[in-house]
């Protein structure tokens, strides 16, 4: 008798996953999640490279069919002003806006600073990109400040 419940026991364990791996024409989060992976590469934008020196945006270059990667940051306690970017065409209609973060803040760790969380600097020559759609054709961007409540227009900056 305790060999057949031994037998009963050890075919509840190893029969399902025997069944759950052969079973490939049933959709389940691993066909899901391969779907999305396929329609993440398909989804290239274009991208503009500016470069800051000096409180001036500089326009540099265009970059097409990039991907643009995700970054994961740890939330910074402290509340920091960003940058918006709106991509106008030649007529002046507005085409996109795409908040860009603050790509001139760098953050490090430093010897002396080890108890401290967060070590923060200004960047005041920088080069950065502006991802945009490949279905709209700037002429110009205008770049804004965003802090808190207040947005601050800095600049209109010609793409050629």
């Amino acid at each position: 008798m305790t060999i057949v419940k031994q037998f009963l026991l050890s075919s509840l364990i190893f029969i399902p996953g025997f069944v759950i791996a052969e079973d490939n024409d049933n959709p389940g989060k691993h066909q899901i999640l391969k779907e999305a992976r396929e329609t993440k590469n398909d989804n290239k934008f274009h991208q503009i490279k500016l470069y800051f020196k000096n409180g001036v945006f500089e326009f540099k270059s265009v970059e097409y069919n990039k991907i643009i990667p995700s970054y994961r940051f740890k939330k910074d306690p402290l509340e920091i002003e960003t940058y918006e970017a709106i991509f106008f065409d030649t007529e002046g209609k507005q085409l996109y806006k795409v908040n860009i973060g603050n790509p001139l803040l760098v953050k490090a760790q430093h010897i002396g600073y080890e108890d401290s969380e967060f070590f923060y600097g200004y960047d005041d020559q920088a080069s950065f990109y502006v991802p945009y759609p490949k279905n709209i054709e700037p002429a110009s961007i205008v770049m804004y400040k965003v802090f808190l409540n207040t947005k601050d227009q800095l600049q209109t900056v010609e793409i050629k």
